[in-house]
């Protein structure tokens, strides 16, 4: 059945309004003392309501310059007054955005696609404010100099995130983001592209039980799109060979002569899907429901020996990371309910069983990279059949080619 939490929008969305001050006139105490004050108060402010006030920059200047003598007052002006300058940093998925670092007020626009990573970071400590528009955002950091979050929409919008410091004078990086919103079509295969899946099962016996590591090879691919793909053990050694829809669905499967492995306990060598194990339906949008019937025979090419009914309902949740050996992917979560009826395998109780499975499908790459699953069984299994079957299975991408 293999081919390859909902993204939650728990997102708090700091809306800060910045306002400025007019100044107090201080008549009867010398610049410095002005100043100090000033900063004292403000800290305070910062640390208590975060409703920010500051004082005119125009007035520090004023300031700075009454200090600085004529009249006779004598004394010199404060000339350790030098402010370090905001600079920032934009990285999508952990690449730097072109353009960054930058020191301008006015940074350059980022744009990404919905599910992807942003992270922020400043030289100096600010507060975060901005609009994120109809875009949500699941927050993993938010400190006084770094921003990280992943950015999600089910529509294109535009945002705008505000980095203000808190020293005086007050500087702020404004940073235009456009979050397109997530829709892929299906990826046709190219020959060489392979993928290498690790697998670790739990059988009803709770024994747990690792299947040698598999690779899928992309061995030929048809002008209507259409391809075939070659399975080896980790020794390299052939297991079969599947034939997959242009949209990634598998219409058969026949193991290798050379391979132990069959369909069923007959001994037959080809399995076949009718009309095709629709595990996918392009195009994968946020939101997006599928459902699909299909005949899973095995036997040979002309004939049947065992047969069973599968269905799916299935629902593509969210765009989001995940991390596998073969690295961390921006991956389309699809949640799914398999359902095996009517088999004539003896394997199974009951004649099939359910499975809740979530499936990770990175649109790039136009393959899973993560699923994780659970199978009920209709019947009850006796203690031979409970040695032999999953009850959870979990596979993932830990190597890949991509041509």
């Amino acid at each position: 059945m293999f081919l390859l939490k909902p993204f939650r929008k728990n997102v708090s969305i700091l809306n800060l309004a910045l306002s400025m001050t007019a100044a107090r006139k201080y008549t009867r105490m010398a610049c410095g003392e002005a100043i100090e004050l000033q900063h004292r108060r403000q800290f305070r402010k910062n640390t208590t309501t975060m409703k920010l006030k500051f004082i005119p920059i125009a007035f520090l200047g004023a300031a700075l310059v009454a200090c600085g003598g004529g009249g006779g007052g004598g004394g010199g002006g404060n000339s350790n007054a030098a402010t370090s300058t905001l600079t920032v940093t934009a990285k999508v998925n952990g690449v730097v955005v072109a353009g960054y670092p930058v020191t301008a007020a006015s940074a350059p626009a980022i744009t990404l696609t919905s599910g992807q990573e942003l992270e922020v970071t400043s030289s100096i400590p600010t507060v975060f404010g901005g609009n994120l528009g109809s875009a949500v955002a699941a927050v993993r950091t938010n400190s006084s100099t770094t921003y990280k979050a992943v950015l999600a929409s089910a529509t294109d919008t535009n945002a705008t995130l505000t980095f203000t410091t808190t020293a005086l004078p007050l500087q702020t990086a404004t940073i235009p983001v456009t979050v397109k919103a997530t829709q892929f079509q299906a990826v046709v295969p190219k020959v060489g592209d392979s993928f290498v899946y690790a697998e670790n099962d739990i059988l009803l016996n709770k024994n747990t039980f690792r299947v040698d590591n598999t690779t899928q090879r992309v061995t030929a691919v048809n002008g209507d799109g259409t391809w075939t793909e070659t399975y080896l053990t980790s020794a390299n050694a052939v297991i079969g060979a599947a034939t997959y829809t242009n949209q990634g669905n598998r219409t058969s499967f026949r193991n290798d002569a050379s391979s132990t492995q069959t369909c069923n306990r007959q001994g037959n060598k080809v399995a076949r899907y009718l009309p095709e194990e629709k595990l996918l339906a392009f195009p994968l949008t946020i939101g997006s429901t599928f459902t699909g019937k299909w005949q899973a025979v095995c036997g040979t090419d002309t004939t049947i020996v065992d047969s069973q009914d599968e269905s799916i309902s299935a629902r593509v949740v969210g765009y989001e990371s995940v991390t596998t050996a073969a690295g961390v992917f921006n991956a389309m979560r699809i949640d799914e309910t398999t359902t095996v009826a009517n088999s004539t395998n003896a394997a199974f109780p009951g004649g099939g069983y359910t499975q809740t499975v979530s499936v990770w499908f990175d649109p790039v790459l136009g393959r899973n990279v993560k699923f994780s699953g659970v199978r009920t069984y209709i019947g009850t299994p006796n203690a031979v059949q409970s040695a032999s079957l999953v009850e959870t299975t979990n596979i993932e991408l830990i190597s890949y080619v991509k041509n």
